[in-house]
């Protein structure tokens, strides 16, 4: 209902592109940034803003049991708990990959992220390609070692030619 509603920044011409629940928070990505609702009581309340963390496709939002992962054009995120911190934005790239090789090799409108808790290995399905001309349609695996922070390139990983990705 009207009564019940919540502003968040309005008139700011950004469009909502994913809802993402995590503990007792509601993320909302929108086109340019992030903000965090608390849910944990009768009154929702805005606690948290990020400016220039949203995401302009679904498909670049993940979800683990301990933390939500995204990635945009500026870099790879995680919000999660840090001690003596509480909950904050990571980006978990920074030392990893320069920030123009980002945004000119690997992030695309066609990547997507996935999440292997069995092997706690974030995935993330892009064009880049090492030594190659980069594909139109993203066939090439980044992998992020959640535990190790380790980041591995597999050029390949389907035995079987394909069209389209699925979550």
């Amino acid at each position: 209902p009207r009564s019940s509603s919540l502003e968040i920044s309005k008139n700011d011409g950004q469009d909502i592109i994913k809802l993402e629940s995590f503990n007792d928070e509601l993320l909302v990505f929108k086109s340019s940034d992030l903000f965090v609702i608390d849910c944990s009581g009768d009154i929702q309340i805005l606690t948290k803003t990020f400016k220039g963390k949203g995401i302009k496709y679904i498909t670049h939002v993940v979800k683990s049991h301990d933390a939500v992962f995204w990635m945009n054009n500026s870099g790879l995120f995680v919000y999660k708990y840090v001690p003596n911190s509480g909950m904050q934005v990571v980006n978990i790239l920074r030392d990893k990959i320069p920030s123009d090789q980002w945004t000119k090799d690997i992030y695309s409108i066609g990547a997507h992220l996935l999440h292997d808790p069995g092997r706690n290995l974030l995935m993330i399905v892009c064009n880049y390609a090492v030594g190659k001309i980069k594909d139109t349609v993203p066939n090439n695996l980044l992998i992020y070692n959640l535990e190790t922070e380790a980041l591995f390139y597999k050029s390949s990983f389907s035995q079987i030619p394909f069209n389209y990705i699925s979550n």
